[in-house]
């Protein structure tokens, strides 16, 4: 409760939030929804974590830019357009923070995402695999200095190809029927 007292007053004041949104305004429906839903206790939580104005307005811009478009279409009729098994509700993001005892004025705010495409669960894609690389290829085109080798041999090893998606979900629901 006391996070959403924090929002609701952030919300009420001039911001780093509020000077993102002044740059720009976003081009896509479903990013429009990320953004607006998301993006408030975002801006919260970096401010309550000490971070300065101009870090807020940095990692907002990034989130903007990369994270909102990665979570895919906006749920619908109150169901997520893609069930993500990262969260309890299968929504694609997760904010959390990083506990400093000896310093709670200065926690290190993080998110968690499974990136969604309208693919996502799809024949074409019904694990999700690829949405998930193409994001870290967009932002690693953004910041050059990013070295995706280790994902990728992560992803090659662990990629289920297309062919073999029937198997799996076929092997899988004999593992765990629902």
């Amino acid at each position: 409760m006391a996070l959403w007292k924090t929002v609701k007053g952030f919300r009420a004041t001039s911001s780093a939030l509020d000077a993102v949104n002044n740059d720009f305004a976003c081009d896509r429906e479903d990013r429009e929804y990320w953004w607006t839903t998301l993006s408030p206790s975002l801006a919260a939580l970096l401010e309550r974590s000490a971070y300065g104005a101009q870090d807020q307005q940095y990692y907002l811009r990034f989130f903007h830019a990369h994270i909102a478009p990665a979570l895919g279409p906006r749920p619908r009729y109150g169901k997520p357009f893609y069930s993500s098994g990262l969260t309890h509700d299968n929504t694609p993001m997760e904010f959390s923070q990083d506990w400093k005892e000896n310093s709670p004025d200065q926690q290190l705010v993080r998110y968690t995402i499974e990136p969604v495409a309208r693919a996502s669960g799809s024949a074409s894609d019904p694990f999700n695999q690829n949405t998930g690389r193409e994001v870290l290829g967009r932002i690693a085109q953004d910041f050059p200095g990013i070295d995706l080798q280790r994902f990728d041999r992560f992803f090659q090893e662990t990629f289920v190809p297309y062919e073999a998606s029937d198997m799996a979900i076929s092997v899988n629901s004999h593992v765990n029927p629902r």
